[in-house]
């Protein structure tokens, strides 16, 4: 049974599903025809097709109709507000000891898995991290690795030892006891899987941001993830998995009232 076809009696012709296909399996070989379908094994199942065409004339087995919905045009923000976003979400520490609702969470990981992603691979998993004394041995962990470090490198980074003094003195300066952690893992053997990540990882970002949430970039954590299989372990995290990226989110105690410029962007125009 074919996976991909052309409802010919909807089809305009207009060959929009040949414009937008990235891996030309639909082909309109002369203007006003309906296209035609080649190497439809080669589809990524991306949906471009079925996105683009107003008649409904893409039939595709991987998007039958209770998985496609119209676009509420009203929803979406207009350039203008979506770079004020961007321009002021800032990583936000100082967090709210309440915990943040599950509908919430499962709303930032429904707009990270709306990241793109090479060859549409959505390599992109997620665990998150609530529980309390969980999160305290993330911590515990990313502290031991940084002392271990300190102990077998000639240059360690300075802020290690001062988040080891803290964590002794009872301080979370590493997740600043951050009530959410999402970890962002993929197989290390997917294509492009770090970049994929990375961009599920900023979707979700911006999405706390625009619920008011703050988050920050648990860079700390990242980094043992990838040295030490210790955090690994604990999550079960599945083999040949690697954890890409971590973002620690909660309510903010405080908002920011001033947008801090930025260094003008270094642009070469050819």
């Amino acid at each position: 049974m074919s996976r991909v076809s052309i409802n010919t009696d909807k089809c305009k012709k207009d060959g929009s599903c040949a414009l937008v296909c990235p891996e030309a399996i639909f082909v309109q070989k002369e203007k006003a025809t309906t296209p035609e379908i080649f190497h439809e094994e080669e589809c990524i199942a991306c949906g471009q097709c079925v996105s683009i065409c107003p008649q409904g004339a893409v039939v595709h087995a991987d998007f039958p109709s209770d998985r496609v919905r119209s676009i509420n045009q009203e929803l979406i923000p207009s350039g203008e507000q979506v770079l004020e976003l961007l321009k002021t979400r800032r990583s936000v520490r100082a967090l709210r000891d309440r915990p943040v609702e599950r509908d919430l969470i499962e709303k930032i990981i429904d707009a990270a898995r709306f990241a793109p992603s090479a060859r549409n691979s959505q390599s992109t998993e997620y665990i998150v991290v609530q529980d309390k004394a969980v999160l305290r041995k993330i911590l515990e962990l990313t502290t031991l690795h940084q002392a271990r470090v300190i102990q077998r490198v000639s240059n360690p980074l300075p802020a290690f030892a001062r988040l080891i003094r803290a964590f002794e003195n009872g301080q979370d300066q590493i997740l600043h006891n951050a009530p959410v952690l999402v970890l962002f893992h993929a197989d290390r053997r997917n294509e492009f899987a770090e970049v994929n990540a990375a961009l599920a990882l900023q979707n979700a970002a911006l999405i706390c941001h625009g619920f008011g949430l703050g988050s920050f970039f648990a860079g700390y954590v990242t980094a043992v993830c990838q040295q030490d299989d210790s955090i690994p372990r604990l999550l079960t995290i599945p083999e040949n998995h690697v954890i890409y990226g971590a973002l620690a989110i909660g309510y903010p105690k405080l908002k920011f009232k001033n947008l801090m410029e930025r260094d003008p962007a270094k642009t070469i125009w050819i």
